[in-house]
């Protein structure tokens, strides 16, 4: 049998408080008898097609439907089985008084609530799920870059009063905090979006950084990261945070590494970024090439890519002999093909802020796959 594509439209016009999930396969609500409602959930596995259909509601509801399982397995469209489902249940009003528990008065204002003002503030196709009796919210907004944006809520069975809870979202600290400030569904939408598109220079000049430099932390950067920790020698890395509402300050840094490393990078950055400043017309990994005064920033060999020679150190990029050995496998993932100089190793991971450091020995991850690893500290580290 074929079943029209309107059906959905023409279900959620008739029964605005009943909600379905994007392969029609599950449609949760209430349905409204006279004055009153009551929740319903339906499983629909073969939609359009009504086989193995069934529904969950209270204990109630369901006897006054049992007596009627044939007529309700006649059904060939959803519509026509939430027709019939109605149908039984006025039947049963005409003739008998339902419990007053039965209705769900609160829980149907909620849902009307939330529905009118989704409707009113965005259009049906960034509205992604509406679960948990209207109370959680999933929208979306897609900025002018092509990005996809999620922002999850809850609200309180006395919305519009009480507050809008933040469940989850991809945005700065800041950002976040002045979210959790508005009373309106309406309100928050609007704020989500104002936030995405003044944070959109501050986006793409991070992507730019990430494209040119090494990023050794976030190890994975998020639309939320306000940081990045750049490496810009052997053993000395900087950890840049920006404001990402105002681009025209230069970020702040923090130095990292040896005492020797960070000694001298401070020592040229401060002295040229005194006698030059920061140039904003030119991005921040050619503004700390010429502060730091090297040739090029250092860039992450793709993961698992052959770098030099066999055996060589991928810190240091030679095959020396150091300290009387040779760089030796640390990491124990089969397909990483790295080999380290102990002392390299050592001092990259006393770099890293997450690593752990025993008395005996350091932990972390492989700078070239990311596999935990540890390695035994000596006298002289």
């Amino acid at each position: 049998m074929v079943i029209t594509v309107q059906e959905p439209s023409v279900i959620c016009g008739e029964f605005p408080s009943i909600l379905h999930n994007e392969d029609y396969t599950i449609w949760e609500g209430h349905l409204s008898v006279e004055v009153n409602q009551f929740k319903i959930k339906m499983f629909i596995p073969s939609y359009p097609l009504m086989t193995d259909a069934s529904f969950e509601c209270t204990p109630y509801i369901k006897s006054c439907l049992q007596s009627h399982v044939d007529n309700l397995k006649k059904c060939k469209t959803l519509l026509n089985l939430l027709y019939c489902i109605i149908h039984i249940i006025k039947s049963k009003l005409a003739i008998a008084t339902l419990p007053k528990d039965l209705w769900n008065g609160n829980m149907v204002k909620l849902s009307h609530t939330v529905l009118m003002e989704l409707e009113k503030s965005l259009s049906k196709e960034n509205v992604l799920e509406i679960k948990e009796s209207f109370k959680t919210v999933k929208l979306k907004y897609n900025d002018i870059d092509g990005n996809e944006h999620i922002l999850l809520f809850n609200v309180t069975s006395e919305y519009p009063k009480g507050n809008i809870n933040i469940l989850e979202i991809d945005l700065p600290l800041e950002v976040v905090e002045s979210l959790a400030k508005v009373n309106t569904i309406g309100q928050l939408y609007d704020l989500f979006k104002q936030s995405i598109d003044s944070l959109l220079p501050f986006w793409r000049i991070c992507k730019n950084l990430d494209e040119k430099s090494w990023v050794v932390e976030p190890s994975k950067p998020q639309k939320r990261d306000v940081y990045r920790r750049i490496l810009i020698s052997e053993y000395l890395s900087v950890v840049l945070t920006f404001n990402p509402f105002d681009l025209s300050s230069y970020p702040d840094v923090k130095f990292l590494g040896s005492m020797k490393a960070v000694a001298e990078g401070k020592t040229k950055y401060i002295r040229n970024l005194e006698l030059f400043g920061w140039k904003e017309e030119v991005d921040v990994a050619e503004n700390l090439i010429h502060l730091f005064e090297i040739e090029k920033l250092p860039v992450k060999v793709s993961t698992y890519e052959t770098i030099g020679s066999e055996n060589e150190c991928y810190i240091c990029f030679m095959n020396t002999i150091e300290n009387e050995e040779p760089p030796s496998k640390w990491c124990n993932n089969p397909q990483c093909s790295s080999w380290y100089h102990h002392s390299c190793l050592v001092q990259w991971l006393q770099m890293v802020v997450s690593c752990a450091e025993l008395s005996d020995h350091i932990s972390g991850t492989c700078p070239y796959c990311g596999e935990k690893l540890w390695c035994q500290l000596r006298k002289n580290d």
